[in-house]
């Protein structure tokens, strides 16, 4: 489905047995790019490839394993350039009252332009997306806890790992070292 002159998407969802569904995805999109050391902008082309693989076990157990491979090509002058991300998604209700889900992903890519954006699951009214480059990998927990009907907490936790790095990220939010911790807890009391 075109979704305009210069993007091209196609995606294909296959339910083959029960609870068990298979999406592939093709997006190809063309962009202008400036590159710091010439005055013109250069054309891009994006190729996007997904394979995901989402398995219910049950009504308790959720599996989802996805592999995304990112290739940029350049117009001109400059050397195509790729990057991979590959995850694996766990959801389990170990009852009506307390939930766990987690996710371990692993990425390489040749640089920033090369980023793979990778949505995360988050507590509600949060809204979690970061792109992934260089080379690391990347884990959270997310709990919730429904102790009563007005009631829910959540806590999540993240970690992420950039390899070879001294720094990540850049000015007020600059972090000195290799990795970066994230801890969120919302509690909703409906009164």
């Amino acid at each position: 489905m075109p979704t305009n002159e210069r993007d091209f998407f196609l995606q294909g969802d296959w339910s083959f047995l029960p609870g068990k569904n298979l999406i592939l995805r093709y997006q190809a999109t063309n962009l202008q790019t400036y590159i710091a050391d010439l005055q013109n902008a250069v054309e891009q082309v994006r190729y996007k490839f997904r394979f995901q693989l989402d398995n219910r076990f049950g009504k308790k157990l959720q599996v989802r394993s996805r592999v995304e491979k990112v290739f940029l090509t350049y117009s001109f002058l400059f050397p195509d350039k790729q990057g991979i991300n590959i995850y694996q998604d766990i959801k389990y209700q170990f009852s009506p009252f307390f939930s766990v889900q987690t996710r371990f992903s692993t990425f390489s890519t040749v640089d920033f332009d090369a980023r793979i954006y990778e949505y995360e699951n988050d507590i509600p009214g949060t809204f979690s997306t970061y792109p992934l480059y260089g080379k690391g990998n990347k884990w959270y927990l997310l709990l919730k806890y429904t102790p009563a009907e007005y009631l829910k907490i959540w806590f999540k936790y993240r970690r992420l790992y950039f390899d070879g790095v001294e720094t990540i990220g850049s000015g007020d939010l600059e972090i000195k070292g290799d990795t970066r911790n994230d801890i969120r807890i919302q509690v909703d009391l409906q009164l």
